[in-house]
């Protein structure tokens, strides 16, 4: 019964006293004779009392076990006394007397471990006076019992004793982790010494945010405390209690098992992760792709009898916003694996050794115990992954690299499936794309329109739709734009609506969310009627000029209300199908709507305004594309340069000869677009100055209008 006490009392204070659960441990093994101690009259020192004996029991080094010692020990002297002012003395003996304010002759204390095993445990004023405190009430029988010269301390005593040290200790680790003025100090402690600054040199903000960091410590601390005796049988038997509302809240100490890791803690997800391919939508071919990992990791048996490995890395790239991340985690739900949550820039460390152990903690996460599957994703795979030797990366961003190529390679984390992401795939090293590592690699495009009706449906399967709204038509209206930007028109749509205080949302608060999508916020800007005049006669030729044009896209929008930062006006386009590649005529007719503006001023006021400078870049550009990247100059020829703002990749134009040929030829393709649109706009001047004159009174014009103001439109060809 003596030794399971014994080891009983060693558990419960390895945390606040590891030396002297070490010493009760070690005292264990040895042969005890009896748990009392045999306490004779003091040497050159008083009765002891509570308050000796408290601080005998805050003593820095408390390394006491109880077992009879048969020899006589020395008295106590200067250098056992140095001890208990908190000096790291070595032991005098191979057994020495306990040091303190009641040292003893005989005493049963003795230091049971060498001094190479104690550890301090430094205390602060506040916290020696709590913990005094709590101990001399504890310490109070052992008073009584130490009185009288030759009293035996009994077990019931040492007990007591021990006990109020282990409430004191507890008493004094739950007030400095709930004390905001300890954490306020420790947070500043901690900023001076990372930021090798004095606290009088930290601006306001630096200030600010370091004390509202320990603020967000101690609520944290605060949380996770018991309220009652039923959150501690509550904890002790690890009953979960369903906690109200959302399923998906995080669970508090009423609702969580003391021990349980939080679902919510960053980066880590349960094995049964809500996302499934359900709430994916319109990207069919990726998903198809995906769900062949998803069938390895649920059963892979049928795999290996074949002799598959399965899958090492699937690295999931396309444009912003198209749902990589989200198909990531479909694949963990599905799989009902774990999920683990990383971005690329976790990774990045500039401390030595920061990055590659970030690494490998982020594997073992992932691996667990090896049983079960285990999903990393690492999102912007390319902050941490890119090619090396191209001068700007170092050798700890290269050290990181090697120790992600290393860990998807070992053996050890064959149930882990490494899902990464990026935008930008070709920056990545070719170690990384090999096969073993990213070899099955799946592309994640803009979806087309069927794929965008799906998304909106998704997203607007929780909204209340007014009868008039038609997906079909929303995706129609939004061509080029992803699952995100389908997301935000959606959510804006709805946020649109309820401010309106309307019933349900309406297909006018899908067009206008589509409209701040597009083409941007309305701006209330006051023009005066002159510049108001030229910008309706500007808008109104890029809207003739497209009208009659017959390979020019739709007009959906015409309006000289200013959107976004600098468009004063605008005439929006949309085409019927979804467009792969161009044809000349198409490039042709896109540049000669692009010129319209500048024409239709110079026809309807006589003069040039510089509103048309943006137009003139859409222009520029267009034609530049068609001499250097199509190969639609007869006089340059098939070839292909690398265009300014590109990345290198076949080269730029060599000479200057050549430079000037391409400028020349542009600039070619402009004359004669800006030739054909002149004459096209003079020879409707009639339709142009009653179009210009509708939209200086409405300001916006849609499909309707125009199919009333302007004749019929050419067919195509």
């Amino acid at each position: 019964m003596t030794r399971i006490l014994a080891l009983v009392v060693s558990a419960a204070l390895l945390i606040p006293a590891p030396a002297f659960a070490q010493s009760v441990a070690s005292a264990v093994a040895r042969p005890l004779a009896t748990f009392g101690v045999s306490v004779r009259p003091l040497a050159r020192a008083e009765t002891p009392s509570a308050l000796s004996l408290s601080q005998l029991a805050l003593a820095p080094t408390l390394t006491a076990v109880f077992r009879p010692h048969p020899n006589p020990l020395p008295q106590a002297g200067e250098g056992n006394r140095r001890l208990l002012r908190g000096g790291a003395a070595q032991p005098l003996t191979a057994s020495v007397a306990f040091d303190g304010g009641i040292t003893a002759r005989e005493a049963g204390f003795v230091l049971a471990s060498p001094a190479t095993e104690e550890r301090a445990l430094p205390l602060s004023r506040p916290s020696r006076v709590s913990g005094m405190l709590a101990l001399a009430a504890g310490a109070a029988p052992v008073a009584a019992q130490g009185a009288a010269a030759g009293a035996a301390m009994p077990a019931w005593a040492a007990l007591t004793m021990i006990g109020g040290g282990i409430v004191g200790l507890m008493m004094l680790v739950r007030w400095i982790e709930g004390s905001v003025t300890v954490q306020h100090y420790l947070a500043r402690r901690r900023w001076i010494t990372d930021s090798g600054k004095d606290w009088k040199e930290a601006d306001e903000p630096t200030r600010a945010a370091v004390l509202a960091h320990a603020e967000k410590i101690v609520a944290t601390n605060r949380a996770g405390r018991a309220e009652s005796w039923s959150d501690v049988r509550r904890m002790l038997t690890f009953k979960r209690e369903k906690p109200s509302g959302d399923d998906s809240a995080p669970l508090s100490i009423k609702s969580r098992p003391l021990g349980l890791k939080s679902p919510d803690k960053p980066g880590v997800e349960t094995a049964k992760a809500k996302i499934t391919f359900a709430d994916v939508a319109g990207q069919d071919e990726a998903k198809r792709e995906l769900q062949r990992v998803v069938e390895y990791i649920k059963d892979p048996e049928p795999y290996r009898k074949l002799g598959a490995k399965g899958f090492r890395g699937i690295l999931l790239f396309g444009p912003p916003g198209t749902g990589k991340t989200l198909m990531a985690r479909a694949v963990a739900g599905a799989a009902q694996a774990t999920f683990i949550d990383r971005k690329g820039s976790d990774f990045v460390n500039k401390y030595v050794g920061v990055g590659p152990d970030s690494v490998r903690k982020a594997f073992s996460e992932a691996r667990g115990d090896g049983k079960k599957p285990g999903i990393l994703f690492i999102d912007e795979i390319d902050a941490v992954g890119k090619a090396r030797g191209n001068g700007e990366g170092n050798e700890e961003y290269e050290n990181t690299l090697n120790a992600l190529l290393g860990e998807m390679s070992d053996p050890k984390n064959d149930n882990v499936v490494v899902i990464a992401a990026t935008n930008r795939p070709e920056l990545l090293d070719p170690a990384l794309m090999r096969g073993r590592r990213f070899g099955l690699q799946v592309p994640v495009g803009r979806p087309d329109k069927e794929g965008r009706e799906a998304i909106v449906k998704v997203h607007s399967k929780a909204m209340l739709l007014a009868p008039d709204v038609d997906l079909g038509l929303i995706a129609k209206l939004t061509p080029g734009l992803s699952g995100a930007d389908l997301e935000e028109i959606a959510n804006d749509a709805a946020m649109m609506a309820a401010e309106a205080k309307a019933e349900n949302v309406s297909m006018a608060y899908f067009r206008k969310a589509i409209d701040r999508r597009v083409i941007g916020h309305e701006r209330k800007l006051v023009m005066a009627e002159a510049e108001k005049a030229v910008v309706a006669a500007h808008e109104s030729g890029h809207a003739l000029t497209a009208w009659l044009l017959p390979g020019a896209d739709p007009i959906r929008k015409i309006t000289i209300v200013p959107h976004g930062l600098n468009a004063l006006g605008l005439v929006q386009t949309v085409s019927e199908e979804e467009r792969f590649m161009y044809s000349k005529e198409w490039l042709q007719d896109r540049i000669a709507v692009a010129l319209g503006g500048r024409v239709a001023e110079e026809l309807v006021t006589g003069e040039q305004f510089s509103g048309a400078s943006n137009d003139f870049e859409q222009a520029t550009r267009l034609a530049r594309m068609m001499v250097m990247k199509f190969g639609m100059s007869p006089k340059v020829g098939l070839v292909s340069y690398d265009m300014d703002g590109e990345r290198p990749n076949v080269g730029r134009a060599g000479s200057q000869r050549r430079q000037n040929m391409i400028e020349a030829e542009a600039q070619r393709i402009l004359d004669e677009q800006h030739v054909r649109v002149k004459a096209l706009l003079t020879e409707n001047r009639a339709t142009l100055d009653r179009l210009s004159t509708a939209l200086r009174e409405k300001e916006t014009l849609r499909e309707a209008d125009l199919d009333a103001l302007l004749p019929p439109r050419p067919a195509k060809k």
